[in-house]
């Protein structure tokens, strides 16, 4: 009969042993999941530099501080993270529920580049193809022309070479930048917050109805008052 020091011994160099295997897996991981930070970020954010896109059609500082956040972060974008890191040429459309009502997901793809504004779909910070749901074409026209009025220079550049065909029904910009949908209208619902939680609900209804192009810049000034200050300018 084998003595219990025996099999002790043994349990414990068994144990040791897998302990070292779940290390070293560990650490794979590890090296494997930096490695997909490193070549997400090289596409999503240095791809456009390469491609030699003008810096407006670049990722922001504050937009690339959301990027790296989402990179790391284990959960999936939610509305509001895919309002932070929308495509570069979407930006002025600063209003988180409005964005959500006009554009949607459409998957994850291969980001290609191109100089002619009208030639490229539109990609995120993570790398998903963003389309304008058909249901929301004359309520993105109709924000875009508003933002031209005011003096907005990205609106009036993307009105010139993508919404004015669209508006008017080009064929190759529609099936380019529209995703078709059954829907007759998307509304966005906000959701519930007592308002006597006070700090939450303030900070809530800055950010579901200001006007801002992400959170960073909404929340990096000294008081909420200034943070309201800044959505109601914008």
């Amino acid at each position: 009969m084998v003595e219990w020091s025996v099999w002790l011994k043994w349990f414990d160099s068994f144990l040791a042993f897998l302990t070292r295997i779940a290390m070293q897996t560990l650490c794979m991981c590890q090296d494997y999941h930096l490695s997909t930070e490193s070549v997400f970020y090289l596409v999503a954010v240095q791809g456009r530099i390469t491609a030699g896109l003008p810096d407006w059609r670049c990722f922001t500082d504050q937009q690339q501080v959301h990027i790296e956040d989402y990179m790391k972060s284990p959960y999936y974008c939610d509305v509001t993270s895919s309002f932070n890191i929308r495509p570069p040429e979407l930006l002025y459309f600063n209003v988180l529920q409005l964005y959500s009502e006009c554009f949607t997901v459409v998957g994850t793809v291969e980001c290609q580049f191109n100089v002619e504004l009208s030639n490229q779909q539109w990609f995120d910070g993570a790398s998903h193809l963003i389309k304008l749901q058909a249901c929301s074409v004359s309520k993105a026209v109709r924000y875009t022309q508003e933002r031209m009025v005011v003096g907005n220079a990205t609106a009036t550049e993307m009105w010139n070479r993508v919404f004015h065909g669209i508006a008017t029904s080009n064929e190759e910009l529609v099936q380019r930048f529209v995703q078709p949908t059954q829907c007759t209208q998307v509304v966005s619902v906000v959701s519930l917050v007592k308002p006597w939680d006070r700090c939450k609900f303030m900070t809530h209804i800055a950010l579901s109805l200001g006007r801002y192009e992400t959170e960073v810049d909404l929340f990096c000034h000294r008081t909420l008052r200034d943070a309201y200050l800044k959505v109601i300018i914008s």
